[in-house]
């Protein structure tokens, strides 16, 4: 509970920041793939903390047996290094992101949406 509260927090004072180039649906801005697939990716809000960028975004893929369809990550980003720190994960809405306990700074992988989004946040 004390990780949702968290997030609910951060999310309240989580000012957009960053847009870069690209389409505004709904308040949310798409974030550009490099590979074809069936789930879109949105920037959801943004901020600058410690030199790092930490973003909130939505993924919405299609709704299946096993998902829910829409998706909610709060992602760390290191531009002078491009890599990114995954803090979280939340199935319909952002109040139901959970913290992970551990994280670390991980290297992109071409065509990833991680990498998609480190790439967008970077420009």
């Amino acid at each position: 509970m004390l990780f949702k509260n968290t997030v609910l927090m951060v999310c309240m004072f989580f000012p957009i920041l960053s847009y870069a180039k690209s389409t505004k649906v709904g308040g949310d801005v798409l974030i550009p793939r490099s590979t074809t697939e069936k789930c879109q990716y949105y920037l959801v809000k943004s901020e600058h903390i410690k030199g790092n960028l930490r973003v909130i975004h939505k993924q919405v893929c299609p709704k299946n047996e096993y998902y829910s369809g829409v998706g909610f990550s709060i992602t760390d980003i290191n531009c002078k290094s491009k890599r990114y720190k995954s803090l979280g994960y939340g199935d319909d809405s952002i109040s139901n992101i959970n913290l992970y306990k551990t994280t670390k700074w991980t290297s992109l992988i071409a065509g990833s949406s991680k990498s998609d989004l480190v790439n967008f946040m970077c420009k």
